[in-house]
């Protein structure tokens, strides 16, 4: 997910579906999109501040730099993509 300042009520919707799969980690990254998050889902974010099916990487390019250089800085969720890059269709940054 990125920031999309057009579409903040598609924003607000996929968010709120995302929400709803009880089995997946969630993870949103880069201060833009954390910020929309914030503003278009308060309550919802409010809310799982202390869930672990969530992180929240405030910086969205470090989290890309990681798994493309490798190194998952010791975060279980950055291994869990760094492993299955494949399935996500995660190709190196040119």
């Amino acid at each position: 997910m990125g920031y999309t300042p057009h579409f903040t009520a598609g924003s607000e919707a996929l968010d709120r579906t995302i929400d709803q799969n009880r089995i997946a980690l969630k993870m949103y990254g880069g201060g833009d999109t954390l910020h929309e998050f914030k503003n278009l889902c308060p309550g919802l974010y409010l809310s799982v501040l202390d869930n672990t099916q969530y992180y929240f990487f405030t910086g969205g390019g470090a989290v890309l730099t990681a798994i493309e250089q490798g190194s998952p800085y010791g975060l279980k969720p950055i291994k869990a993509l760094m492993e299955n890059r494949k399935s996500f269709s995660l190709q190196p940054l040119a």
